[in-house]
Parts: structure tokens; sequence; C-alpha cells
């Protein structure tokens, strides 16, 4: 025990606080200091019209009266709503398992391999060198390919149980509720922004429905947080738990909807600037990434806006909603920006190609194959290379491993 405990001993700061020598927040004393007052409210619920501050602006002392007129303004836009979408490609999902004693073949119909092989093996307590994974085609995925869902392992159980191979195939009515989808959702973006229409704050905040056992979302707002410079941002997910599958990835996932949010508010934004919206997103262009302050490796957005708009004939149409009819149809006018991220996770794959006679030569800066990721075209992974040096196309054959164990985490053809 402290021998202090029952001691008398002064505080530190105690003279400070009963001489009056210690200085509070509202006590600090700077050269030059101006004193700021807020007016409040006399109402408690209404609605500001106008704000008149010409008397206050000439009452003596006065430095400057700060309003929604000159200081940033905002454009709170209600909420975006996304209906669930799902995903139904040509062809449902489908796995179809063998057993050689203890090594298991699944033949799925998945655009993430490793991460199947992986997943059923942590499920049985195989090692991951026991489990491979086949693909020869996909007949479209749209994002529920990419992940794997309960009727893989099934698949396997039950051939493990019988003694024999199962195919284990989704009806179209099962692929509504197995295999992930766009969740439900709302949206809310809040920006603001000064008179000549720099954004000072910028709040994005997402309400989507999970399941009741995982806390998925897609990413709608990552992005959006990179797409502008401003110095302020707040991007926020709330879940809420129903009863529901789990969502998952699907096409264009999560920037889609982000995307469209944000370029509605920004069209608003404009609007109540009285901006071009297109001269109001090169105002805002993020020349580093606003998170890290990163120069880009390459950007040509701008570029982008500028031969769009050369194109469209943009500064020769009229800006003013209603005013352009084709008979019985309105015809508008408007322009917004996509974005997508540059998926650093797809590994460059190996190939050999031949060089001259009887000889091969591994892939190492020289011919080099890359495995798309998502439309499981076994005559795609049969395509050519070309030397850099030669543009005469060469002949590409696949190198398989002893066994099927894959180190890939997407494509469409098990690959070593």
């Amino acid at each position: 025990m402290s021998a202090a405990i029952g001691q008398s001993i002064p505080r530190v700061d105690g003279r400070a606080k009963v001489t009056g020598a210690g200085r509070y927040s509202a006590e600090i004393a700077l050269d030059n200091m101006a004193y700021a007052v807020l007016v409040g409210a006399h109402v408690s619920s209404g609605r500001i019209s106008d704000i008149n501050t010409s008397e206050a602006e000439q009452a003596k002392g006065v430095l400057a009266v700060l309003t929604y007129h000159n200081l940033g303004r905002v454009a709170a836009q209600p909420p975006y709503r996304f209906a669930a979408n799902h995903h139904n490609p040509i062809e449902p999902s489908a796995t179809t398992a063998v057993w050689d004693g203890d090594r298991l073949t699944l033949y799925d119909s998945t655009q993430g391999i490793t991460a199947t092989q992986l997943t059923v093996a942590a499920l049985l307590g195989l090692s991951p060198s026991k489990v491979g994974v086949i693909t020869h085609f996909i007949g479209g995925g749209f994002g529920c390919k990419a992940m794997i869902w309960p009727h893989v392992t099934l698949a396997a159980l039950a051939a493990r149980h019988i003694g024999r191979p199962v195919k284990l195939a989704l009806s179209r009515e099962q692929m509504f509720s197995s295999c992930g989808h766009r969740e439900e959702q709302q949206q809310q973006v809040v920006l603001g922004a000064s008179r000549e229409g720099h954004l000072t704050a910028f709040r994005h905040h997402k309400l989507s429905l999970t399941s009741p056992f995982d806390d998925w979302a897609e990413p709608s707002l990552g992005m959006s947080a990179q797409l502008y410079a401003c110095p302020n941002y707040e991007g926020i997910y709330r879940l809420i738990h129903a009863n529901t599958m789990t969502p998952t990835f699907t096409r264009g996932p999560g920037e889609t909807t982000g995307m469209f949010a944000l370029e509605c508010a920004m069209d608003e934004l404009a609007y109540e600037l009285g901006l071009d919206p297109l001269e109001l997103r090169l105002r805002n262009h993020a020349d580093v990434d606003p998170a890290s302050g990163n120069p880009w490796s390459s950007k040509g957005l701008k570029e982008c806006y500028q031969r769009g708009a050369e194109r469209f004939g943009w500064q020769g149409r009229n800006p003013t909603p209603r005013t352009l009819r084709d008979g019985n149809w309105l015809i508008g006018t408007g322009m917004a920006t996509a974005i997508y991220p540059v998926a650093l996770f797809m590994p460059t794959q190996r190939a050999r190609a031949p060089v001259r006679r009887r000889q091969r030569r591994r892939s190492g800066g020289h011919p080099r194959l890359r495995l798309r990721h998502g439309d499981g075209d076994d005559a795609g992974r049969r395509g050519r290379a070309r030397h850099p040096a030669r543009p005469r196309p060469l002949r590409v054959r696949r190198h398989r491993p002893a066994h099927h164990c894959c180190r890939g985490w997407l494509g469409g053809r098990r690959h070593g």
C-alpha cells in the first residue's frame, strides 16, 4: 500500500484554482480577440424563410453577422431507398461432389475457387490439400458466385454419406433465398459547401438489412469518400438484423448505389448554388487521395469531363428544367460521375510459352496471362499471350499441378 494514502497532500492545481490564477477556456486571453454570441430561435418549431441582418451589421462594434448566407451552405437530401436486387444468372448455382478415399473434388459453379476450397476444408475438418475445386464454365454470376453458400458443403456431406458422387443444383426459386442478394437499403447524403461551391462537409450514411447471424453490408461508401476533395467527411454503416439471407456482392457492388446517392446530392447542390453541375465537380476535384493525401498513380477524370462535355455539346445546352420537349416527352440533360476501385487482391497468373524449339520460358516480365474475374469462360483461359517484342501470337498451354490445391482466389478455372 502506498505511503501517500491517508496523508494530507496538496493538489497540484489547488493554489491556481483558489487564487484565481487558473485560466479556464473562456478566460484564455489572446491578442486581437473577438467575441461571438449565439442568437437562437424564439419559436420552438418553425421554418426560416429569410434572415435580415442589416440592422445588426450596423450596430457599434459588430464585425460580422454570420448566417447560412455567408457560411457553409448545406443541401440536405431526403433518403434514397433501394429495393433488394437478386442475381438470377442463366445458370443456377450447382455443385457436384465426389470422394476418392479422403480426397474431395468439387465441380462447383463458382468465381472463388480458393474461397470454396478453404471454407469447405474448414467445415469438414480437412486439410486444404485434400480438397480440389474445379470450374470449367460459369453461366453468369453477377456476384452470387463469388462467395460460398451452404449447398456446396451439403453436396459434399451427402456424397460422403451415400458413398457415391452427388450433384446438387438449386432451383430457380431457391436462387432467390440461397445465394445472397443486394440488400434492401436506405442512404442519406448531406453536403455542406461555401457559396463559391467548395465542399466543406460531407456526410454519407447507409442503413441496410442483413441476416440474423451475419454483419454484412455492401461497400457503398468507400468510393464516395475518395471522389471529391472535402476536409470533413463522415461515412457510417448501420445494420438491421432481419429474417433474410445474408446479402452479398451484386453487379457493380456497393459503388452503384453509393455513387447514385452522392451524384444526385451534387446535382441538388449545384442547383441550390446556381452553378453548372460540371463546374461544381471540377471545383471539388480530388487531385490527391482525400483520406491519405497520397498522389494517384493515374487519374484521367478531368480529361473525361472535358471530352464528354465536348462530345455532348454540354456548353450549348439549355440548363433550365422542363424546357425541352419532343412531342409529349420531356427531354432532360444531365451528367454524373461513376467510380470503381482497382482490385489489388487479384494476383498475376503464371503462364508458359514456347520461345524456341523444345524450350519453354516461365513468364517473369515476358509473356504473361491474366485470368479475368467473373466470366468462367474456359476458352478465355485458353487465350493467347503476346511477347512484348513480337506481335506474333504465342500458343499457351496450362501447366496443371499434381493435385487441385489452388492458389488464386478468383478465376473461372482451377490453376496452380
